[in-house]
């Protein structure tokens, strides 16, 4: 058993007692949905700047994530969505009149009510809401980066957002919108892509919080490594525009240890196995024949530049 806040030191015996009450409260989805009820913090229009009930609504928020999987379809909306939706926003809950100014507890409760978005998003008991919610969780997540989440934080987020958005829809929905799955996961690029555009000409990049992971380096353009780590879950079809769109992206940064930094990122997406064998047919072909060799180096019109250029 595991843990998403990592291994302690110290209440090791709290801590394990916690996990196997946990395990086997969720083998039992009645038993589970009882005990999320009766501690279900007060709605958001009740929310109080009071310690002791910010740290219940952690509490709430941080065993939630653990039920995701057991909770039935028909309880998933009032136990999992609507406790962590006023949290999703760095200023949020807006409607108490006087909201809390921002402490480690009330960043713990925003990196916990995204973590518990993301794990309700991808269970498959939320299957049937994904179409309602991923949109409108989408502008949530880029509002929070950087100031409230870790370059890290937000990349492991947007891939998660980028193959939930790739994967079949309900049927019922799917009747009705036959190609939804790829329209979101373009709007989701777009925006990402926007946004990297936009830093590439003012000439600024994200400054992230610090990663919580020891000895992790921020990367100078945090944005644009999240584009590269999601190439491979673009469709087959799209995903030579979107190789052109980030070699031309690598191509606009300054000279300098951040564009080496961004080739290398997508030299290990394009050459690590990070791709299945349909996209990296595609990639290979990519870079070999369709001068993306060239862009991303920024050898093109040079003689010999494809026998010159080495990673």
């Amino acid at each position: 058993m595991t843990t998403r806040l990592g291994s302690t030191s110290s209440f090791t015996q709290h801590t394990f007692v916690h996990l196997a009450a946990t395990d086997i409260l969720s083998r039992h989805p009645a038993s589970t949905v009882d005990f999320l009820a009766s501690t279900l913090p007060p709605p958001a229009t009740d929310f109080e700047t009071h310690p002791l009930d910010r740290t219940l609504t952690l509490y709430y928020l941080n065993t939630a994530e653990h039920f995701t999987l057991s909770i039935p379809p028909q309880h998933v909306s009032h136990l999992l969505f609507a406790p962590a939706a006023p949290y999703l926003h760095p200023s949020q809950p807006t409607s108490h009149p006087h909201p809390p100014s921002p402490t480690p507890t009330t960043t713990a409760l925003l990196e916990a009510s995204h973590a518990l978005t993301l794990t309700a998003l991808s269970s498959p008991s939320s299957a049937h809401l994904l179409p309602i919610h991923l949109p409108q969780y989408i502008p949530l997540l880029f509002s929070a980066f950087p100031a409230a989440l870790s370059a890290q934080q937000f990349t492991l987020a947007f891939t998660t957002l980028a193959r939930l958005a790739g994967a079949p829809q309900p049927q019922s929905y799917r009747a009705r919108n036959q190609d939804a799955g790829e329209e979101m996961l373009e709007v989701l690029l777009d925006m990402l892509i926007s946004r990297i555009q936009l830093g590439v000409a003012t000439g600024t990049s994200a400054s992230t919080r610090p990663s919580a992971g020891a000895g992790v380096e921020p990367s100078q353009h945090p944005l644009l490594h999240t584009l590269i780590a999601t190439l491979p879950l673009v469709p087959a079809a799209l995903l030579a525009s979107y190789l052109d769109t980030t070699a031309a992206l690598i191509g606009a940064l300054p000279p300098g240890p951040g564009q080496e930094e961004a080739r290398q990122r997508l030299w290990e997406v394009l050459a690590g196995g990070d791709m299945d064998v349909e996209r990296s047919a595609i990639a290979v072909a990519w870079w070999g024949t369709r001068g993306g060799q060239e862009r991303v180096l920024g050898l093109a019109g040079r003689d010999g530049a494809r026998e010159e250029a080495r990673l």
